[in-house]
């Protein structure tokens, strides 16, 4: 095809094709004045067609005669008729028939020819731009010193299969590496293997070289967006096998699901057509239980944008969520996926290395196709007080904490911006109230700074406002001559900023917000390699990154393993990981990429790549592309099955899975294709037995006997518990003390089970332990206090609740129980045997729950408060107020 050639111009010229036109649009004004509307516009549309002098015009007009959708469709259907013969007559409609077949042939080649022409400038545009990007990008990259990850492989490979110093290189790798493991093989790209098959074929013809084990399963293959190609694990095992007489060694059993979640799985891909030779997968746990379920389609919800929004107020958002969900599309599934967790979470038992323990909120894993909705599902945990963690792509410089501590250091250096100040000392670090900003906003001085000093100066200040001042002054004397790192880390010792935030949030974002925390800090010194040394320059490094986009800026904190909190992840985000319960949420939907991308045929073996493809728009696809089309969108269907199956085996022992209904019909989304497996093994709503619940457990070992046999085998820490820096210390204070660790530690919804981990941190063995621990389990299972410590008897409860004082200090209340219409803060007073003796109205004790009892006033208002007192027996000794 010449891409210049003037195809309309040489169809215009056809003698025969303008003939044929003009006899056409004839026959249709015939058929047009008898009384078919429809054939006198298409008449009328050929007639101007022929009377016009421009060739676009011309063609424009022909197309939209002869072609539906306003030209661009299919021909218009033509057929035999009476009706026909009586306008036409039988010869007439013959001859109407043919000729409209003939010209719809000639301008469909037309149009197919003009599209191969258009997308060929377009794609001869676009690489020639791209290669130009390139370029330039690479010399940028030059100039700054700096390689990406697609550098490093691209100058690997030219090291070892182009350069004067491959033999050199290769030779050099031979003699190094005796063995050779490549793990996740199915993740490899094409320019990876032909690194690792130009060092297995020079080791071959030196007849030497080094055994290699490939690890893999084509099956979790989903980042072909990273140029990822599942294909090349077929040809990687041929060529072991040819070259090698490599064994090929294939494993469906396994370790990690339930018999009930390998039933769906296998029912779901084993007779689907897009894995060939799929075997279906065994469970090595035959006897845990497992089940998979299916939540009804949550509905779209109806924005009324006339319903004022009432009750929101200036709420504070950090320990007040909004009163009611988003009305976004997937707020209805979102506030589903939360309240199922609540009643799993404290209420199921879930299997712990052999030991049933009730389910945490670490034991949960709710897994996301599509970041775009993830607004919605944090938004339902934080409403239903399930803590969760996330690592959201470039959000970290958004969320408030970071905002907090950009407005902090803006202040340092530029003391008279008030507004960053007000924000400072609003935010957790300093917990400074309204009335505090009022006092300031009512003193006299030119900035806010300079008011807070006066007032501070003249003992007007309280004490939030006092301990504002004295550290803010400490810093502004620093803040120039300290690195940006440093800068953070004093102040986050200073101000205990963690522990503060721990105490301000509420329990649903402690996790995350200790994480973004850290992140913070550690971005001083990631960003650039800690090249900023100003706080001028790191805080325009700031900004660059929030003006660009979620790749550029940096991710939200990931917090510790250990918190207890649901991972909120995307379904690439949690490859290679597990959890006892995972939620597949938003699985009602069926992406498919109809935007600008780049096809790219690379076949299996070849060096590089046959063909690159600019795709534009579905309705501009060319023929000649048709086949590399095809096998991308087979592809596409592969990654799309893959992803479902690394979502369905994140599961040890329960699967739930969950969407919002569409009005476009979707028949293969996963949500389909799950309720398909279900409804064949005679459930549509789920499949298995289902997990036990707490009051139901029988038999089993119990976590003492399971964990007995371990106790011994890991060192303890031999100093006796409390001595450092506790000079006051007695053995009885002592007992307390372990007594009352080990209840935190215990008490659910966060009680630990590995006995072993709890006698390490603990500190103690022998009989100290054991005593410390029948004291500790006798007061759990003390039948009067039930309703504090059987999940089934209380709504929620929390324990180590911090908060933050009147003077700004930080408060900690023990244990923190809500049931049905009050809320009782309960304190441990282990180093006493009983306290079934009255207490003075002065006792210290009272005084403390007293100030308790304040503060659980102001965290959750509209409750009844009760205070308590357990001593080591277990008595309750309510103080009342």
């Amino acid at each position: 095809m010449d891409p210049e050639a003037p195809l309309i111009a040489e169809a215009r010229s056809s003698a025969q094709a303008v003939a044929e036109l003009r006899e056409l649009a004839e026959l249709l004004a015939v058929s047009g004045e008898k009384g078919v509307a429809r054939d006198e516009s298409r008449a009328r549309l050929l007639l101007n067609a022929l009377d016009s002098e421009d060739d676009d015009s011309f063609f424009e007009h022909v197309c939209q005669a002869l072609f539906k959708e306003g030209g661009r469709g299919d021909p218009f259907q033509c057929k035999a008729t009476n009706a026909g013969a009586n306008r036409l007559g039988v010869a007439g409609q013959e001859r109407f028939l043919a000729l409209h077949a003939s010209c719809a042939d000639r301008f469909m080649e037309v149009r197919t020819q003009r599209a191969e022409q258009s997308a060929f400038r377009v794609n001869a545009a676009v690489f020639r731009c791209g290669a130009a990007c390139l370029d330039q990008l690479q010399k940028l990259k030059a100039h700054r010193r700096l390689v990406d990850f697609t550098d490093v492989e691209w100058r690997v490979h030219q090291l070892v299969s182009r350069s004067d110093n491959a033999q050199y290189m290769l030779h050099r790798l031979d003699a190094r590496y005796e063995n050779i493991l490549v793990d996740e093989f199915q993740d490899t790209n094409p320019l990876q293997w032909q690194v690792l098959l130009a060092w297995l074929r020079a080791a071959e013809e030196a007849g030497s070289g080094p055994t290699v084990f490939l690890v893999g399963d084509p099956k979790q293959s989903i980042y072909a967006f990273r140029g990822a190609d599942a294909r090349l694990f077929r040809e990687a095992r041929e060529h072991l096998r040819s070259h090698r007489g490599a064994a090929v060694s294939e494993q469906n059993v396994s370790y990690r699901c339930a018999s009930a979640v390998l039933d769906v799985v296998n029912q779901v891909f084993g007779d689907n057509g897009v894995y060939d030779g799929f075997v279906p997968h065994e469970s090595a746990r035959q006897g845990l239980r497992g089940r998979v379920e299916l939540l009804p389609l949550a509905p779209v919800p109806e924005i009324d944008h006339d319903v004022p929004r009432e009750g929101m107020g200036q709420a504070d958002p950090l320990s007040r969520p909004p009163p009611t969900l988003s009305g976004g599309p997937r707020a209805a599934e979102a506030g589903e996926v939360a309240l199922r967790i609540a009643e799993i979470v404290g209420r199921m038992l879930v299997d712990d290395r052999g030991v049933a323990r009730p389910a945490r909120y670490r034991d949960v894993m709710i897994l996301i196709r599509k970041r775009r909705h993830l607004d919605a599902f944090e938004a339902a945990l934080r409403a239903a007080g399930v803590p969760y963690v996330t690592s959201r792509q470039g959000g970290l410089l958004e969320r408030l904490e970071s905002g907090d501590f950009q407005a902090l250091l803006r202040f340092l250096i530029t003391p008279f911006a008030d507004l960053d100040l007000a924000r400072a000392l609003r935010s957790p670090v300093f917990s400074c109230s309204d009335a505090d900003l009022q006092a300031i906003a009512a003193s006299d001085g030119e900035t806010w700074w300079v008011r807070l000093q006066s007032i501070d100066v003249a003992g007007r200040a309280s004490p939030a406002l006092a301990r504002a001042r004295r550290l803010l002054q400490s810093w502004l004397a620093v803040a120039d001559r300290l690195p940006v790192h440093d800068l953070l880390d004093r102040i986050f010792f200073d101000a205990d900023v963690v522990r503060r935030y721990r105490a301000a949030v509420p329990p649903a974002l402690v996790q995350s917000v200790t994480a973004n925390l850290h992140a913070f800090l550690e971005l001083a010194l990631a960003l650039d390699s800690g090249r900023y040394p100003s706080l001028p320059g790191f805080l325009h490094a700031l900004e660059d990154l929030l003006g660009g986009t979620d790749d550029e800026a940096p991710d939200e904190g990931i917090a510790d393993a250990g918190e207890d909190a649901v991972r909120l992840l995307t379904v690439h985000g949690a490859k290679g990981l597990e959890a006892p319960i995972v939620f597949v949420v938003d699985a009602h939907v069926f992406d498919r990429t109809d935007s600008f991308h780049i096809l790219v045929e690379w076949p299996a073996g070849r060096r590089s790549p046959s063909r690159f493809h600019a795709r534009t728009r579905r309705e501009e696809d060319v023929p000649s592309a048709r086949p590399l089309l095809d096998s991308a969108a087979a592809n596409a269907n592969r990654e799309e099955a893959n992803a479902l199956y690394v979502a369905m085996t994140r599961a040890k022992q329960m699967l739930v899975v969950s969407g919002t209904s569409s009005s476009r019909p979707a028949p293969s989304t996963w949500y389909r294709r799950i309720e398909t497996a279900l409804c064949a093994l005679g459930d549509e709503y789920g499949h298995g037995a289902g997990l036990e619940e707490v009051s139901d457990a029988q038999g089993g070992p119990t976590v003492a006997e399971a964990s007995q046999a371990v106790l011994d085998e890991f060192p303890v820490w031999t100093g006796e518990f409390g001595s450092r820096g506790n000079e006051d210390s007695t053995p009885a204070t002592e007992r307390g003390s372990r007594i009352h660790w080990l209840l935190q530690h215990l008490a659910p919804p966060a009680s630990v089970a590995d006995l072993s981990w709890i006698r390490r941190r603990l500190g103690v063995s022998g009989e100290l332990f054991e005593e410390a621990l029948q004291v500790a389990r006798s007061v759990l299972s003390s039948p009067g206090l039930q309703r504090f410590f059987d999940p089934g008897q209380y709504r929620w409860a929390r324990n180590e609740v911090a908060y933050v004082r009147g003077d700004g200090e930080l408060g900690r209340m023990d244990r923190v129980v809500c049931l049905q219409d009050e809320l009782w803060v309960i304190d441990y007073k282990t180093g006493e045997t009983s306290l079934r003796q009255d207490l003075p109205a002065d006792s210290p004790w009272i005084v403390q729950l007293r100030e308790y009892r304040a503060a659980a006033s102001l965290l959750w208002p509209g409750l009844r408060i009760r205070t308590a007192l357990i001593a080591s027996d277990g008595f309750l000794h309510e103080i009342d107020a």
